[in-house]
């Protein structure tokens, strides 16, 4: 079976599986608004929290592009509502609202602040949190700061140019931080073989994605590390094979000024 085929038939089954999970995992929470054709094609949006950057692959793992952003005023795996961090973990985009007319009250004496989410929200599924999302933001200067409530700021153009490049459906991996040089480019045809015939219920769903999407980033820490300690090798080899030539070269030199005197 080609990779074409299998991500066919993975992202086929997907729909019906995410619709049935979404709506006995989490019942105080909509079900995403995504069909089939939603997930055809899927990108993939990488949030590193550590680097303060949002990437954009496309469904083949090539990079798209990548934006400045904040995230929550605090680190750490969101617990609660209220507690002023971003989730982390995978999720899929479930809406795409017009927030130009949206206000919000920030709680620090100024009231409700019109335009508080840019020109556009866009809507995270995030099992167990309501209301998480993208959007963009009344105050540019705190973008590459930790400065939300929990959501994703970017600045307002970046986020009207992210909008055009993005759909319902795609996928949304939030991570404390991801590797340096990320490129899932070489990696996404063996991720979508990996994931064939895992699905066999609603309630492994979720679990089955994230170890996918684990081994993947894994796999790239490893390569990195193996890269390192390479370079380190030739590193190596170069001063060792240096020192013996310099020995070498110092040797000859003494036997041949002997020689001359």
């Amino acid at each position: 079976m080609s990779i074409e085929n299998q991500k066919s038939k993975i992202k086929n089954s997907l729909v019906l599986i995410f619709v049935v999970a979404s709506k006995f995992a989490q019942p105080n929470t909509p079900p995403p608004e995504i069909t089939f054709s939603d997930l055809q094609n899927a990108n993939i949006v990488a949030i590193s929290k550590g680097k303060m950057t949002l990437t954009l692959y496309d469904n083949n793992g090539v990079q798209q592009a990548q934006y400045p952003i904040a995230t929550g005023r605090f680190p750490g795996q969101k617990l609660r509502s209220g507690d002023m961090k971003t989730p982390e973990g995978l999720f899929v985009i479930s809406q795409i609202q017009n927030a130009s007319g949206w206000e919000h009250d920030f709680g620090d004496g100024k009231g409700p602040i019109k335009g508080a989410y840019g020109p556009w929200f866009i809507r995270l599924h995030t099992p167990g949190h309501v209301g998480i999302g993208i959007h963009g933001t009344h105050d540019e200067n705190s973008i590459g700061t930790r400065a939300s409530e929990g959501c994703i700021r970017m600045r307002n153009a970046d986020l009207r140019e992210f909008v055009t490049k993005i759909k319902i459906g795609d996928l949304v991996r939030i991570r404390a931080d991801f590797p340096d040089n990320t490129d899932l480019s070489r990696h996404i045809p063996a991720f979508f073989a990996a994931l064939e015939n895992k699905y066999v219920s609603a309630t492994n769903f979720a679990n089955e994605l994230k170890t996918a999407f684990e081994t993947l980033e894994n796999e790239l820490i490893r390569q990195k590390k193996a890269r390192k300690v390479f370079y380190f090798e030739i590193i190596g080899a170069v001063i060792l094979y240096s020192i013996i030539f310099w020995f070498l070269f110092l040797k000859v030199r003494n036997s041949f000024i002997k020689s001359i005197i």
